[in-house]
């Protein structure tokens, strides 16, 4: 990055500023660096939490209709 590239000012907690620092510290990189590399990130659409998240609920949802259809079975076993 050039001194020529957009600067922006930020507040975050001391907490997350040390956690900045190490993460910085274990890959090699300033803390500049890997706030942009950890920004850039966030982006690719391997790291969106979209695809996440409906894996997770396809997950929640298989389950649940696995133990539903169970339930419905023991019941006209038992009937």
């Amino acid at each position: 990055m050039a001194r020529g590239d957009a600067q922006f000012n930020l507040r975050f907690s001391d907490q997350t500023r040390d956690r900045i620092a190490a993460a910085a510290r274990a890959s090699g990189r300033s803390m500049n660096a890997e706030i942009i590399f950890r920004l850039e990130a966030s982006f690719s659409p391997s790291n969106s939490i979209e695809p996440k998240i409906a894996a997770l609920l396809d997950q929640h949802i298989q389950q649940e209709v696995e133990a539903r259809i169970k339930r419905i079975a023991a019941k006209l076993g038992g009937a």
